[in-house]
């Protein structure tokens, strides 16, 4: 199972986009064989669209824990669009 190495970790202390983008890649990895079975091992979401589709299949494959981490990610992300458009 790939995970996310220190150095990624230190790299997403310095920029709050990429500590969203390790984020979201550790939940894909801890819920991989669980909610995104059918998706490509390697898969990671990085497009807008593409992450709040991965955060709907762990919501609706996935346990309580999994439903309230995807929902809060998905949430800062559909935050972010609106802010984005209406600037």
């Amino acid at each position: 199972m790939l995970t996310i190495n220190d150095s990624d970790m230190v790299s997403a202390m310095e920029n709050p986009a990429k500590k969203r983008q390790a984020e979201i890649n550790r939940l894909v990895d801890e819920y991989r064989q669980r909610c995104l079975w059918f998706l490509d091992e390697h898969y990671y979401p990085e497009t807008r669209d593409d992450i709040v589709k991965t955060m709907d299949y762990i919501c609706q494959y996935g346990d309580t824990e999994a439903f309230r981490r995807a929902t809060e990610i998905k949430s800062w992300v559909l935050r972010n669009i609106k802010k984005q458009s209406a600037n």
